[in-house]
């Protein structure tokens, strides 16, 4: 309770239930305990939500490709033991849908399957409208086969042939095919590092593991950075914002395209194309005999004319493929798998 007293006097509360005076190093000790239990809890949680968000990735190279609209990965089905499947991928007992349309497990006749990545998909209409699936090779194919065959394809943009190995597994047992074909591009040679999905702005997006990182130039705790992720996202944004920088190696975990391939071809009667860059003057990659060598199969060049430009789906792309460098691999996969010709189309010119 309260006590009048003259000014200048200190008195004392009779309140019995007054809590004790507590002195400055009562109140330091109590600071010490409270910050020494709650300080690393938070640490500990704000490293766990930069490792579940995985921070590392956002410094590496997202699996998308110029001319891919804003959100292009969001489409992309989740599967588990998959890294990302197609779009518009569903598979069940009966068989798989994808971009590509339907493939029959049950199908009575004979299968063709197709693997492929965005030089599959991608493609022109005779108009010059840019669509994905329509004017690609793998479905000129369905019209063009024997009437007793299927083609199942399985293509989307960024794959490799770690990819075509993965969704292979989903299938094993399930489908059983009698023929089947890959397209290789510059891309699909050599190893792919390992990748990371990550949750950006409230969508899916496949980063590759980035092999090199920026670090603060000037970080006053550089013993951090090696072990914490949250840490080396902090150091990343500030060395982007001061200009104070300096590039870090990782060792990153790649996966071979050989070692897929030569999986692949021991289960299947598989063909291996390589379609050189749309260029005046490309050669042959050297990755490709190395390719060719580790598999123990021949690599096929796509046949494509000696001015090659023309066949560009747009003008400076020298990976993707209009209409006219569909139609003319569509004929190559005929003659090569099924021994018969496609008809001619207006818009292929001669060799």
């Amino acid at each position: 309770m309260e006590v009048d007293a003259p000014a200048g006097e200190r008195v004392e509360s009779t309140d019995a239930f007054a809590a004790p005076p507590l002195t400055r190093w009562k109140v330091a000790a109590r600071l010490v305990i409270i910050t020494g239990v709650f300080a690393p809890l938070l640490a500990v949680g704000v490293e766990g939500l930069a490792r579940y968000m995985h921070m590392d990735a956002r410094q590496g190279e997202p699996m998308t490709a110029p001319g891919a609209p804003k959100g292009y990965l969001s489409d992309y089905v989740r599967t588990p033991g998959v890294d990302y499947t197609p779009r518009k991928w569903k598979l069940d007992d009966d068989g798989f849908d994808d971009g590509f349309g339907h493939c029959d497990f049950h199908f009575h006749g004979k299968t063709f399957l197709a693997f492929g990545d965005s030089t599959t998909v991608w493609g022109t209409l005779p108009d010059g409208d840019n669509r994905d699936w329509i004017s690609s090779w793998a479905t000129l194919l369905k019209k063009d086969i024997p009437a007793d065959w299927q083609v199942c394809t399985i293509a989307e943009v960024g794959y490799h042939p770690v990819d075509y190995l993965d969704m292979w597994r989903l299938l094993a047992g399930r489908l059983h095919p009698d023929a089947a074909t890959v397209l290789l591009c510059e891309n699909d040679l050599t190893g792919q590092p390992e990748r990371i999905a990550a949750n950006v702005g409230g969508e899916w997006t496949l980063f590759h593991s980035p092999e090199q990182m920026t670090e603060w130039a000037d970080d006053p705790f550089p013993s951090l950075y090696e072990p914490s992720e949250a840490w080396r996202f902090m150091s990343w944004r500030i060395a982007d914002h001061t200009g104070a920088k300096r590039m870090i190696h990782r060792d990153v975990p790649h996966r071979q395209a050989s070692d897929a391939l030569t999986t692949l071809e021991g289960e299947m009667d598989l063909k291996i194309y390589y379609l050189w860059p749309l260029t005046a003057d490309s050669a042959r990659n050297v990755h490709v005999d190395e390719l060719q060598t580790a598999v123990g199969k021949p690599i096929v060049d796509v046949d494509l004319p000696a001015e090659k430009v023309p066949l560009q789906l747009q003008p400076g792309d020298t990976v993707h493929m209009n209409h006219i460098g569909h139609e003319r691999f569509e004929a190559q996969v005929l003659r090569d798998t099924f021994g018969r010709a496609a008809p001619t189309p207006a818009s292929t010119p001669a060799p």
